[in-house]
């Protein structure tokens, strides 16, 4: 049979070339699926070797940071038993308490203001600590224009600054 020129196929011609359009697509479907695979796998193979080099990046640093460490041992011994040291150790730990007592008042401020807040007598510390000169300050809130001054952590700090002072000169003078 012919139509136009062209040569048409037989029912059972035209059959197996179905056919074989049918177990292409099949093939190529296994194909593309191993293909895809093999581009996961590849990707896994090239993740393992960064992590591998990084791994080796951080045990060589962990090594250099040891060996300083070591290195410095002696100088970290001499630092901790010297005079000086023995000296700042009460004043040290007496600002760690006046932080730790300021910390515990600032927090105490903070929820008594915003317990205040509902009742229109809320405190602007955090304003008053990023803006405002240490030792006085004072802001406003509308609409009772309620006055606030600095809070418990201006006075910490003021209360620690002279006792690291006081034994600063301690040191110096005595």
């Amino acid at each position: 049979a012919r139509a136009d020129g062209v040569e048409l196929l037989t029912d059972e011609q035209r059959a197996a070339k179905l056919s074989d359009v049918d177990r292409w697509a099949a093939d190529l479907a296994g194909v593309q699926t191993a293909h895809q695979t093999t581009l996961l796998q590849r990707q896994w193979h090239l993740n393992l070797a960064q992590s591998a080099q990084e791994q080796q990046a951080a045990q060589a640093s962990h090594l250099e940071a040891a060996t300083a460490w070591e290195a410095a041992a002696p100088e970290l011994q001499r630092l901790l038993i010297s005079e000086p040291a023995q000296v700042l150790a009460p004043l040290h730990h007496a600002w760690q308490q006046a932080q730790t007592a300021c910390n515990q008042s600032d927090t105490l401020l903070a929820t008594r203001a915003a317990m205040s807040a509902g009742s229109g007598m809320a405190c602007c510390t955090s304003t008053i600590k990023s803006t405002s000169p240490p030792f006085w300050s004072s802001c406003t809130r509308e609409p009772k224009s309620v006055t606030c001054t600095s809070g418990p952590s201006t006075a910490c700090a003021v209360l620690l600054m002279v006792s690291i002072w006081a034994g600063v000169r301690r040191m110096v003078l005595g």
